[in-house]
């Protein structure tokens, strides 16, 4: 992948994890997984032989405050 327009967050897992902010955004999903395992809504489990999983699409986006400037430390990624 090319440069990155580092004000957009990205636009798929493979750009988030591609980009120099990628740290920021493995944490943000860290955080969504961790509010739906406490939710009981996540569990992580090993993936029997010859099964095959639900995909999934991880959305990612900036929290900005009233001014619309970007709250650091306040990225999200939620999954849908």
């Amino acid at each position: 992948m090319g440069p990155f327009d580092l004000t957009k967050p990205p636009s798929n897992y493979t750009e988030a994890m591609a980009r120099p902010d990628a740290k920021v955004w493995q944490a943000a999903m860290e955080r969504e997984k961790e509010s739906l395992r406490e939710m009981g809504s996540f569990e992580e489990v090993e993936l029997p032989r010859g099964e095959k999983t639900v995909g999934l699409i991880w959305v990612y986006a900036y929290k900005t405050d009233a001014d619309g400037n970007v709250i650091l430390g306040k990225e999200k990624a939620r999954v849908v």
